[in-house]
């Protein structure tokens, strides 16, 4: 599962190819989904979908409600967001929020975001993108476990509530 704007600094491209390699190398039995809006570059993105021998296990979804993204979220084998560029990274949190292995850029801002929780690759490259998917669909029990537990400890770095305080604190010094 991929959920952001569908563009080329989300790096859809590679990950399509990553996807491909995994059809071919291990015969995954998953399907790939996009969520999100057309973006930039969107037109090769489709162009790729349309040549690949894997189309049809290829959905595009477009824009979903928070709703309809938690359940696709729930029900996910994996959250892939090896995004070029990245100023935060809130779809990091909400995969690792429900519990998803997260497959992210070793770049950017993501290592930050992402913590303990989630496999690290390289963007600029298919076949790292495709291992590091490979490795969260191979977890056994106590990986996932172990996986889990870091999730949840990176989320605690995290919520509205401590950012309010800390933007509150900010204006109060200002003031």
């Amino acid at each position: 599962l991929f959920i952001g704007r569908v563009e080329e600094r989300k790096n859809v491209g590679r990950i399509i190819e990553a996807f491909e390699i995994l059809k071919e190398r291990y015969q995954i039995p998953h399907q790939l989904t996009l969520v999100g809006k057309e973006g930039y570059g969107y037109k090769d993105i489709q162009c790729k979908i349309q040549s690949s021998k894997f189309k049809k296990e290829i959905q595009e979804l477009g824009y979903l409600s928070p709703n309809e993204k938690q359940e696709l979220l729930q029900s996910a084998a994996v959250f892939v967001f090896p995004s070029i560029y990245e100023g935060f990274g809130l779809p990091v949190l909400e995969a690792q929020s429900m519990g998803v292995p997260v497959v992210a850029s070793n770049t950017s801002s993501l290592p930050e975001v992402a913590g303990e929780g989630a496999i690290y690759v390289d963007p600029t490259s298919s076949e790292a993108i495709a291992e590091g998917i490979y490795k969260a669909l191979q977890m056994d029990e106590r990986e996932k476990k172990r996986f889990v537990s870091a999730m949840k400890e990176n989320l605690k770095r995290f919520s509205w509530g401590k950012c309010a305080k800390e933007i509150s604190k900010i204006l109060q010094e200002k003031a």
